[in-house]
């Protein structure tokens, strides 16, 4: 036997020996680091998106036995929801909860949940947002670097402003209203006579405050816990729409996830929107009452007019959602 190779055998089994426990260390160090998930959302920590999101986070962290965690950044604290969603493209930040009109060129039927006067209920606006035209956006969104996991409320709107009380539609003409920054709510609150001015939404307190715009439109919920009420005492009950938020997670943080993994995100997603939208209804409910004992001058005009001054807009946006998609929703009444 040559005594060279044998020793050289030697050596090489004992380096390999020497390795098999470090890399496997490192392997096994890798498995065990916890995935992080960062989700953004505008709106306060008081508020639904914030109750739901937590759900989020507790739902995902026990049924992955800690493997997924989630940081909850509030109230812009990523950037504003444009931002946020190029984030989310990215990979930077993992989820958004963003107004369906940011992502809607990406996915046109989104912009259904933006039609005035279409919903009369909130449930028929789930049932729309968690049937076939709801789910039907996934594809195109999929196609821009978004997996929609779901769809979260941000609340039944109405109209508030500090100049006068709205009684009637006239009354509201010629103010200047902040909107959600999309076509579609601008060719509504112009339709219905006021002059639009688009506004990423934390920048409304101070608009108002200083009067860049008289009025907004906003839910009981984030009208109370944004305190709108000190800069705009004037609320009229129109509720023009259901707004529907698309919860989307980056299709790039996705991937990489395993099958199982990702089983589990869509899970506690789906108990994240029930348990967004069940705060939602409780909140509005008891926000109007306190609203009211902190002396903001609620009307409720008659709704006739506004809804025929908004017909130009159904006209005009109904073949974008689509003709077959307006009628399916309209059905779910």
């Amino acid at each position: 036997m040559d005594l060279h190779l044998s020793r050289r055998g030697a050596a090489l089994f004992a380096l390999t020996l020497l390795a098999m426990p470090v890399s496997t260390g490192i392997a096994a160090h890798a498995a065990e680091a916890p995935i992080t998930l960062r989700l953004s959302h505008g709106a306060a920590p008081s508020e639904p998106y914030q109750i739901g999101l937590e759900k989020f986070r507790d739902e995902i962290e026990k049924s992955t036995d800690g493997a997924i965690k989630v940081q909850i950044f509030p109230s812009g604290q990523l950037g504003d929801e444009a931002s946020s969603v190029k984030g989310v493209q990215a990979g930077t930040i993992s989820m958004a909860v963003v107004a369906g009109a940011t992502i809607a060129d990406y996915a046109p039927v989104i912009r259904i949940f933006d039609l005035p006067f279409l919903f009369a209920s909130r449930e028929q606006a789930y049932k729309v947002a968690d049937g076939p035209i709801g789910k039907s956006a996934d594809e195109k969104l999929a196609e821009k670097g978004l997996v929609l996991l779901g769809y979260f409320e941000a609340g039944v709107r109405n109209v508030l402003n500090n100049q006068r009380p709205i009684t009637t539609l006239a009354d509201f003409k010629g103010m200047k209203v902040r909107v959600v920054p999309s076509p579609m709510n601008i060719d509504t609150f112009r339709a219905l006579g006021a002059n639009p001015v688009p506004l990423p939404y934390g920048q409304l307190y101070t608009s108002l405050q200083t009067h860049v715009v008289d009025g907004a439109e906003a839910a009981n919920t984030n009208y109370l816990a944004s305190k709108f009420y000190e800069v705009a005492p004037y609320y009229a009950l129109v509720r023009w729409q259901v707004l529907m938020s698309p919860v989307v997670i980056s299709k790039k943080v996705f991937d990489r996830l395993t099958p199982e993994q990702q089983a589990k995100v869509r899970a506690a997603a789906a108990a994240a929107v029930t348990a967004e939208r069940n705060a939602y209804q409780a909140t509005d409910n008891a926000a109007f009452s306190d609203l009211t004992s902190r002396g903001v001058k609620v009307t409720e005009p008659p709704l006739e007019p506004w809804i025929a001054a908004v017909k130009p807009v159904w006209d005009k946006w109904a073949p974008v959602v689509g003709e077959d998609n307006l009628k399916a929703a309209l059905a779910d009444k």
